[in-house]
């Protein structure tokens, strides 16, 4: 098969990349280039990459020409590289892939959408990643909308970061001083539940909450983490304003940390259950890795991810 993806600097687009391309797919990277990718998958003799840049609905049908699917994992709501990510907007972007892919004939498409995501909740961010959901939805081609809230493994931006941080400074602010549940999910099982629409059409015409086996406390995932990495962390209890107030000092002074404005919007509410509904996936799709010290050793930097996400040696201050 020929596979379109989008987000490939992102966790869940670059490792469904490399899966796809392990099992002898063709896979083409839209917006990308080689150089973004890991480096098992950089020289691949069947990944392609084209350039779309801003020139919209045009250029994208070209990249989409010949694919029988698409797997649009730009949507999701943390974009960027390193610390410099930003709250994403996708519903614009999103409304001309689908129709460029509709034009090109593509056969299905999958979404990875937000546990969250909404109308009508005042939250701008979340409304819009909601019209994007709604859009694929209604696009017209088999689709997948797959609700996803915290996603962890080698490259994230949840335990890479943290742990760059907590080495440079064992010092961690969380929104709601971290008592909102989470239920951790690996990346493999997200990339098996798209890989399996992708190539097996199954589940289809569906929206999917997927989130991990067990709930947490946001206080206790990031305390996990900091054993498996062998870190000491302290938890700073903070008021909601200075909260964000520090974690705006703290993007500007220091170089990896892990409390940004970004991040303290997205862990602001619970990451347990979807909103305002989501399915479970069959049951032989559902997760089953827990967020235990081994998973999470995994998942933790190494020189590989260094290179390949951007982030650096854990240093206190930036230069």
């Amino acid at each position: 098969m020929k596979i379109a993806i989008t987000g490939t600097r992102g966790l869940v687009g670059r490792h469904l990349a490399k899966n796809l391309l392990d099992e002898g797919h063709r896979v083409t990277i839209l917006g990308g280039n080689p150089e973004g990718c890991a480096d098992g998958i950089r020289r691949h003799p069947n990944l392609s990459c084209h350039a779309v840049g801003e020139s919209g609905g045009e250029a994208l049908q070209k990249g989409l020409a010949g694919c029988d699917a698409l797997a649009h994992c730009a949507a999701f709501p943390w974009q960027g590289k390193g610390n410099q990510g930003t709250i994403n907007y996708p519903a614009a972007k999103t409304r001309l892939l689908m129709e460029a892919a509709r034009r090109a004939g593509v056969q299905r498409v999958a979404l990875a959408g937000f546990l969250r995501a909404r109308p009508g909740c005042g939250i701008p961010w979340l409304e819009n990643l909601w019209e994007a959901e709604e859009i694929t939805r209604g696009a017209g081609m088999e689709h997948l909308v797959v609700k996803c809230g915290l996603v962890y493994g080698p490259g994230d931006d949840f335990v890479t970061p943290l742990a760059h941080g907590l080495a440079a400074w064992p010092l961690v602010v969380l929104p709601g001083n971290g008592g909102l549940p989470v239920r951790p999910v690996a990346v493999e099982e997200v990339t098996r539940l798209f890989r399996s629409f992708l190539v097996e059409r199954r589940p289809r015409w569906r929206t999917v909450a997927l989130t991990g086996p067990e709930t947490v406390t946001l206080r206790e995932a990031v305390e996990r983490v900091a054993a498996a990495a062998g870190l000491r962390v302290t938890r700073l209890e903070l008021p909601a304003g200075i909260r964000h107030t520090t974690a705006w000092i703290a993007e500007k002074v220091f170089r990896n940390p892990w409390v940004t404005p970004a991040r303290l919007r997205v862990f602001a509410e619970p990451l347990d259950s979807p909103l305002p509904y989501g399915a479970f996936p069959p049951a032989d799709l559902r997760p089953g890795i827990a967020f235990t010290a081994e998973t999470l050793r995994k998942a933790l930097p190494s020189e590989a991810v260094r290179e390949t996400t951007g982030f650096p040696e854990p240093r206190p201050y930036r230069r």
